[in-house]
């Protein structure tokens, strides 16, 4: 989860100038294992650039076992971003089989890949994440036919305390109840 791929980021304290390295690190370390597949939670990118998500391409070119990936809020576009973003159905048709939540059988396990980045087109507020009505049902959809399922999605659904209260400071869905009732 999160590489923040930044093939031109220097002097960072998050060392973005290690990003494309400790990437194919553990994409060789993916195929030393014989991965079935590698799942990507989100933010590949560091914030998106065409230049980043070449270099994500230029990386996984050489993986063995298939990508499966969702978006993370570094990976969508956002109103403020003085470069082109690809949109959420780029990304989706780039590093997933075109659509989400979507299914997918890997090694025994029923894959469920959900999109919380680019939910409802608000991407002002992408810090917080939230999977669409529409998204939900189709969810629901795929979990009912799925034996095995792992969910992966790039927000938290947040911490729960002993109370029942959520801890809002990690960015979490925005609709985490609805999610909770979906998995549930």
């Amino acid at each position: 989860a999160d590489p923040h791929l930044s093939p031109t980021g220097r002097g960072t304290w998050k060392v973005y100038h290690r990003s494309t390295q400790r990437l194919r690190a553990a994409l060789a370390a993916a195929d030393r294992c014989r991965a079935d597949a590698v799942l990507a939670l989100g933010d590949l990118t560091r914030d998106g650039r065409p230049a980043q998500f070449e270099a994500i391409d230029a990386a996984i070119r050489r993986l063995d076992a298939p990508l499966l990936a969702v978006p993370g809020n570094h990976d969508v576009p956002k109103e403020w971003d003085d470069h082109e973003t690809p949109a959420p159905a780029a990304f989706a048709k780039r590093y997933a089989r075109g659509r989400y939540p979507d299914l997918v059988g890997v090694g025994g396990v029923d894959v469920v890949l959900l999109d919380t980045a680019s939910a409802g087109g608000d991407l002002a507020d992408t810090g917080r994440g939230r999977a669409t009505e529409a998204d939900l049902a189709r969810l629901d959809d795929a979990l009912s036919a799925a034996r095995t399922p792992v969910v992966c999605l790039h927000h938290p659904l947040g911490r729960s305390s002993a109370v029942g209260e959520t801890d809002d400071d990690l960015g979490p869905v925005g609709n985490a109840a609805s999610l909770r009732s979906v998995l549930a």
